[in-house]
């Protein structure tokens, strides 16, 4: 893979950090260009698809004031093994991501 496509499927991983609409814009545009970077936005896409809901979910339970802080530091970790995966040409799927897009 080239130095461009591992890059922008890095940003993918690295700006889902912050939010939802980076990596979906990063992956719309470039996904045509790089087969690398279809994959890992698309693994990105899902898994921030999937960390909505499981926000969503614990917002609304009783555990969720407990289990949250868990989440959000499992989101922190898998985001950057995502990025430094990308990085270095390597595929990776996020463990809890639903995979709505295939």
């Amino acid at each position: 893979t080239c130095l461009e496509a591992r890059n922008m499927a890095m940003l993918c991983h690295l700006l889902g950090i912050f939010g939802f609409f980076a990596p979906l814009l990063i992956w719309l545009i470039e996904r045509d260009k790089h087969r690398f970077v279809d994959e890992h936005g698309r693994a990105a896409m899902n898994y921030q698809v999937s960390l909505l809901i499981y926000l969503t979910a614990l917002g609304v339970s009783v555990v969720g004031v407990f289990l949250m802080p868990v989440l959000l530091i499992a989101h922190f970790a898998l985001s950057a093994v995502g990025a430094v995966k990308a990085a270095r040409g390597q595929p990776w799927t996020y463990p809890i991501a639903i995979p709505f897009l295939k």
